[in-house]
């Protein structure tokens, strides 16, 4: 019996070989913003992580399953690898394979290392609030604690005021933030079935760049820099589907596809949406200064999760969940 693998890919490997100038044994040049090193790697050995999908099984702790949501994913990625062949061969996406194009778009954003800290980041201030609220209101809560922990009156005042004075935090769990962004790929699919796309071809002489984080929304239109999500009416989806191609969508009525040349300028545009979206690697077909300046004038792009307080007409405080755009001045492209 095979072991399963450990190493596991948020961008398929299918996907980053198609920036590789040699898809035999195809290799990307890698910059990576947070350390500022650059270096040439095989698709094989980056854009994964070890046990990124490995998830518990039953109820012992130290038994793990790190095959099943591989496997699930790798039925994505290979319906998705048939559509962007199709893509690169300058053919629309047939009727009855839509779906898999759109059901793998929706895997490439909530699959990332980048996308499951986000969800823990917009969700652990509202757990910790409902944590404080339940140990101050919940009667059965705080019996239940205080018969487990052994509390007295007192040791569970202590333990109150910890948690509302921030000396105590609750921490989401990261496999469970995993899951819920996979779950969501449906949800996320069905917006994407309603766009309009347009496959973007690059002129000689240029080429797209690919990220960690390689699916991007941005308004280019009012550039606003707060909550920005897929059924922005103005929002534009930028996904670089290999070095010569980028597939741009936008919200409309329903899926229609087109091939377009792009410009120079167009390039550059998406190339530049594709370094903020970056996590911290950027991944480009061989080693460009330009590209290296551009990393690292995009330390610190990527959108960002932010939670604040919003008062109910009640006069009540409730923690709101958003994302904000460190960096604005898109261009539009459609």
């Amino acid at each position: 019996m095979n072991n399963p693998p450990k190493s596991h890919h948020y961008l398929p490997r299918h996907h980053l070989s198609r920036f590789s100038p040699n898809r035999g044994k195809p290799q990307v040049a890698v910059y990576d913003k947070q350390t500022s090193h650059t270096f040439t790697v095989s698709v094989v050995k980056t854009a994964c992580e070890n046990h990124l999908y490995t998830v518990s099984t039953g109820t012992d702790p130290v038994k793990k399953d790190s095959a099943t949501v591989e496997n699930t994913l790798g039925v994505i990625d290979s319906n998705g690898a048939h559509c962007l062949n199709s893509i690169e061969s300058i053919e629309d996406i047939a009727s009855d394979k839509q779906l898999n194009f759109i059901v793998y778009i929706a895997s490439l954003i909530l699959r990332t290392p980048y996308s499951i800290q986000r969800n823990i980041d917009m969700i652990q201030p509202i757990m910790q609030e409902s944590f404080e609220r339940a140990l101050k209101f919940d009667r059965n809560l705080k019996d239940n604690l205080m018969g487990k922990l052994s509390f007295n009156e007192e040791e569970y005042q202590k333990l109150v005021e910890e948690y509302t004075s921030g000396s105590m935090t609750v921490i989401p769990n990261r496999e469970a933030a995993m899951l819920i962004n996979l779950q969501n790929i449906p949800k996320i699919a069905a917006t994407l079935a309603k766009y309009s796309w347009v496959y973007l071809t690059c002129p000689d002489g240029t080429e797209f760049i690919a990220c960690d984080n390689p699916a991007f929304i941005c308004d280019p239109r009012t550039n606003q820099t707060e909550n920005v999500g897929l059924a922005h009416p103005s929002g534009e989806l930028t996904i670089p589907i290999s070095k010569n191609i980028c597939a741009v969508g936008k919200l409309s009525n329903s899926f229609t596809q087109e091939f377009r040349n792009a410009s120079e300028t167009e390039v550059n545009e998406i190339n530049r949406r594709t370094a903020i979206a970056a996590n911290r690697f950027i991944y480009s077909s061989e080693y460009s200064e330009e590209i290296n300046k551009l990393a690292s004038d995009m330390v610190g792009s990527c959108p960002v999760s932010k939670t604040e307080d919003l008062r109910t007409p009640n006069g009540s405080l409730v923690k709101v969940a958003s994302v904000h755009y460190p960096v604005s001045g898109f261009k539009p492209l459609l």
